[in-house]
């Protein structure tokens, strides 16, 4: 009786662990590849010059231009990453993010469009 208690209690604690841990947000497949091309499906003009992204500590970045409004798109390694720039770095600080990826722009349509990226 002791034995199915105890397996029936590590069945039990096995289930609840394997439900929590597989906590992936749908942003952490998210790739440049399909913010740029949402960008270029809504109009923008891709552009070969990149943005400084090493200046806010990021490792990649791209521009594209939505009705002649520059947009940058940053990709770092992680979402923690962007957060702990974001507390170093007051500039950034309210620019919006998603998963690994940090939104420049000043328009709410580039905004619309970063947010609504599959």
């Amino acid at each position: 009786m002791k034995k199915m208690l105890i397996l029936s209690l590590i069945l039990t604690i096995s289930i609840v662990f394997v439900g929590c841990s597989s906590g992936s947000s749908p942003d952490d497949s998210l790739t440049m590849e399909n913010f740029t091309k949402a960008y270029t499906d809504a109009g923008a003009e891709l552009k070969e010059e990149k943005p400084l992204f090493s200046m806010i500590e990021a490792k990649d970045g791209v521009m594209v231009y939505l009705n002649n409004s520059p947009v940058k798109l940053y990709e770092y390694a992680s979402a923690s990453e962007i957060e702990s720039v974001k507390k170093e770095n007051e500039l950034i600080k309210d620019w919006p993010s998603r998963g690994k990826f940090l939104l420049e722009t000043s328009k709410q349509e580039a905004i619309d469009i970063f947010n609504k990226v599959e």
